[in-house]
């Protein structure tokens, strides 16, 4: 039997781990990259990459209303709050996908290419 790409990636890894070592109570303290595969581990990576689509499309619509004109303080807070979402999806599709240090290296290239656009200098901050 062949494996599919999602078997054979760290995401299988993790949530196999996760599942076989899945925590008993709610006072585990977890690290972030951990809660990206607990969470793959217990809906799977088809749901999760679905989950990516939602949240994105979730940020795009509140683009979209700021870009009508409502730039109100409770459009601020969902703004916020979608903002966060999709960056959490997006940090488990670098995960899933194994990609997280390609696209540390893409976003250090792409921000010292808009620092040449502007003429300014960038300086390279660890991001954290």
């Amino acid at each position: 039997m062949t494996k599919t790409w999602q078997e054979t990636s760290l995401v299988g890894t993790l949530g196999a781990e996760y599942a076989i070592n899945k925590p008993t109570g709610g006072t585990e303290s977890m690290k972030e990259r951990e809660l990206y595969a607990a969470a793959v581990g217990k809906w799977g990576t088809t749901l999760q990459l679905v989950m990516v689509l939602e949240e994105t499309a979730e940020l795009q619509k509140e683009v979209c209303k700021i870009l009508r004109g409502d730039w109100s303080s409770p459009r601020m807070d969902s703004l916020a709050s979608e903002i966060a979402d999709a960056r959490l999806t997006l940090n488990q599709l670098e995960m899933i996908t194994r990609t997280e240090s390609k696209v540390e290296t893409e976003r250090i290239a792409k921000l010292a290419r808009l620092a040449k656009l502007l003429n300014v200098k960038f300086e390279r901050t660890v991001k954290t």
